[in-house]
């Protein structure tokens, strides 16, 4: 299952994260910075190692608000009547048996819920201090309940470790060619990109 499911998912989250470490370059060095502190050498990758490193934690769940690869739409069915109480205090019935879809890029933008700078990417969203007071179904990336993705935890330290060992070694930058078109078939992809990748001295 890990092996089906687990490799263009997490492909394409890493293409995402490339993407936003060259837009972002502060964001980068601020992840270098803490490769440095806790990494001299190969050696020192380990998970305990790379489970220090808060930021690059922080980022990776921004990229995974900004850009959700595996669940652009969650689907459940209602196994009882209930009803639904909106922010407008509305209310929707819905009988047993019927789909709701919940569409996460849509929730990932809620302003309601990530504040007004929703459209901003800022890894500081998931400070302990900001995120504490938030619904814990806020962010869908991996779904969410008991249908939660298995391999949740094995997908976000494989995109870590790569992340380690690139910027160790190289600097990412966009360039003239550079340019994020997403498109979405099963999972949310981006297509081929165009990024810089220089030798670090």
């Amino acid at each position: 299952m890990f092996l089906v499911a687990g490799g263009d998912t997490t492909s394409n989250f890493i293409g995402f994260c490339l993407y936003e470490l060259a837009k972002h370059p502060e964001h980068q060095e601020t992840i270098f910075q803490e490769i440095f502190d806790f990494i001299q050498s190969d050696d020192d990758i380990t998970y305990n190692n790379i489970k220090e490193l808060t930021f690059l934690d922080r980022f990776i769940k921004e990229v995974s608000r900004v850009h959700p690869v595996g669940y652009p739409v969650l689907a459940r069915r209602a196994v009882e009547d209930t009803t639904l109480t909106c922010s407008d205090g509305k209310h929707i019935k819905i009988e047993k048996g019927v789909c709701i879809f919940a569409n996460a890029p849509v929730i990932h933008m809620d302003k309601e819920i990530w504040g007004d700078d929703a459209d901003k990417f800022d890894p500081d969203r998931f400070l302990p201090e900001h995120s504490k007071d938030r619904h814990p179904m806020a962010l869908l990336t991996f779904g969410a309940g008991p249908r939660i993705c298995p391999g949740k935890n094995l997908a976000v330290y494989e995109v870590k470790h790569f992340i380690v060992y690139l910027l160790r070694e190289f600097k990412i930058e966009m360039n003239d060619e550079t340019k994020l078109n997403e498109i979405t078939r099963t999972l949310l992809c981006p297509e081929t990109m165009n990024l810089s990748f220089n030798p670090r001295q």
